[in-house]
């Protein structure tokens, strides 16, 4: 199975700062904005299931230069391919031009940025499966009303696997400032910074696809500078965000897991007081589990291809404040379009020390639950998510509130 985890991570010195009067001519939207984001399923090059990727449109410098860009809540980028790459993972898209745009230019380095000729500085970034060497530019980049003056990352290498695959251009992150080069190029901080986000939060809602027949009939959804009520199913649970323990926070949208359950019997698996920490990642399209956790929860759901034992495999939960957060074997369980094979969504994940272990709870998860990130408090928000066919009887199954 295909797997897209776009976590970035990139170490270079070094600090951007803009003018006051460019920040002065910034549009201002001081109210929450709501765009619809799209999905599209494909099947791999080696004839793998379908996965549904996340993405939107933004549109960059003067006369704007529109791009599709992938939703990461793990990196702490904006990546646009850059005119002079030439590698196939930038040629399958469009790519900016900064000698196009009257309002933004590239940057030679991050510690001169008045040297002008030589070399440019650059920067490199690994994914699970590719990676990204880019050079800086700034410029004004608008994603819906919101605009806002940020550095961001000209790509001048994309690997073919994915990026010659996907229909997105580039990529959008969405994580904390400790995942950008410098502040400058963090959008959620400069959008923060020129007070542009009525709340310095944002949430994100996925629609069902051709999910085991109970498909949405709208477009998923992000919204910036507040969240949308209407997409809870449930109360909120808040989580504070924390990080592996003795070490620094990770930029991460992580917080700790206390326990996982099978069908709301609690495996009692996350030692207290880290517990089991788990990240948010919009741009991972399964649920990542240490390979402990894995094979435990494979022993009691495995999945047979030919979907036989579909009907009895059982609830998976995360325990997360005082409720158990349950999938449904629908949620994590991708069944082919003619319902012949099916494929389990959990996959082992070995993310070694410091950073890890972790458990990445990617697209499936955050499909049954609405998410809302929050810079201001350090939180995570979650509820269960509405969808059009799920029952009102299902509710307090799915988001289980543990006994006092």
């Amino acid at each position: 199975m295909q797997i897209f985890a776009l976590a970035l991570c990139a170490q270079v010195a070094g600090r951007l700062l803009r003018s006051e009067s460019e920040s002065a001519a910034l549009s201002r939207v001081h109210a929450g904005v709501r765009l619809r984001l799209h999905t599209k399923a494909r099947v791999t090059a080696r004839g793998q299931l379908p996965s549904d990727i996340l993405y939107t449109a933004v549109k960059v410098g003067s006369p704007p230069q529109e791009f599709l860009v992938a939703i990461d809540t793990s990196s702490g980028h904006l990546v646009l391919p850059s005119k002079d790459c030439t590698s196939q993972g930038c040629l399958a898209h469009r790519y900016y031009d900064a000698t196009l745009s009257t309002s933004g230019h590239a940057l030679a380095t991050l510690d001169n940025l008045a040297e002008d000729g030589g070399p440019k500085e650059t920067v490199s970034f690994n994914f699970a499966r590719g990676s990204v060497t880019g050079t800086f530019a700034t410029d004004t980049v608008c994603l819906d009303s919101l605009c806002v003056g940020m550095n961001f990352i000209e790509a001048t290498r994309m690997s073919d696997e994915p990026f010659s695959l996907v229909p997105y251009d580039g990529i959008l992150g969405l994580g904390m400032p400790q995942l950008s080069t410098t502040k400058e190029f963090n959008f959620i901080g400069q959008l923060v910074g020129d007070g542009a986000l009525q709340r310095t939060q944002f949430a994100i809602w996925l629609a069902r696809h051709g999910h085991h027949g109970e498909a949405d009939t709208e477009e998923s959804e992000l919204t910036l500078g507040d969240f949308n009520r209407d997409r809870l199913a449930s109360e909120v649970v808040w989580s504070t965000l924390t990080s592996q323990p003795g070490q620094p926070m990770s930029g991460f949208w992580q917080f700790m897991v206390k326990d996982l359950a099978v069908d709301d019997k609690t495996l009692e698996v996350c030692k207290p007081p880290s517990g089991c920490q788990a990240v948010l990642d919009s741009s991972t399209t399964a649920v990542g589990l240490p390979r402990e956790l894995f094979d435990l929860l494979q022993g009691q759901s495995e999945v047979r291809s030919d979907c036989s034992n579909l009907a009895s495999l059982p609830n998976i939960g995360f325990v997360i404040g005082g409720y158990i957060l349950n999938l449904r074997p629908k949620d994590y369980v991708l069944r082919s379009g003619d319902g012949a094979s099916c494929e389990s969504l959990l996959y082992p994940l070995n993310v070694i020390k410091p950073k890890g272990p972790l458990i990445l709870l990617g697209t499936p998860f955050l499909t049954a639950f609405y998410s809302i990130y929050d810079r201001e408090t350090l939180k995570v928000g979650l509820s269960l998510a509405t969808h059009k066919h799920q029952a009102a009887e299902e509710v307090p199954k799915l988001f289980l509130k543990l006994p006092v």
